[in-house]
């Protein structure tokens, strides 16, 4: 069980993060916040240390934590739908894990990573 953006947007407790609250949070256009971020796509496995990903998690952790979501579209920071991020394999998890670690000084140890699937098959990542 965990608590994190997603839940305190909904107004609910702890509970793990399902495909149910995510689409709870995109239907209720939960708007983008110091602990919470959309994303419409995955950055590129290729690369990563190099993207905006190390700068996005470095911010969250300096705040106290936060949720990276992707998988979903937004207009003026308010969630709008949901979008396939395509495949994401343990690689591409261990991918995104290394490079919390090594592209951000101090590291960041422990990202909770949480694969999604939606009934109309639009695959999400949560981290």
């Amino acid at each position: 069980m965990s608590f994190n953006a997603l839940h305190r947007v909904l107004g609910v407790g702890p509970s793990p993060v399902t495909d149910e609250l995510l689409s709870a949070a995109v239907t209720a256009g939960a708007t983008e916040s110091d602990d919470l971020d959309w994303k419409s796509e995955l950055p590129p496995q290729k690369g990563l240390p190099q993207t905006d990903f190390p700068k996005d998690v470095a911010a969250m952790a300096n705040s106290g934590g936060g949720v990276i979501v992707f998988g979903v579209t937004e207009s003026q920071k308010a969630a709008t739908g949901r979008v396939d991020v395509g495949d994401f394999d343990e690689g591409y998890e261990r991918t995104l894990r290394s490079a919390a670690i090594t592209a951000i000084a101090p590291p960041v140890f422990g990202l909770n990573v949480v694969r999604l699937c939606s009934p109309e098959d639009k695959r999400a990542v949560v981290v």
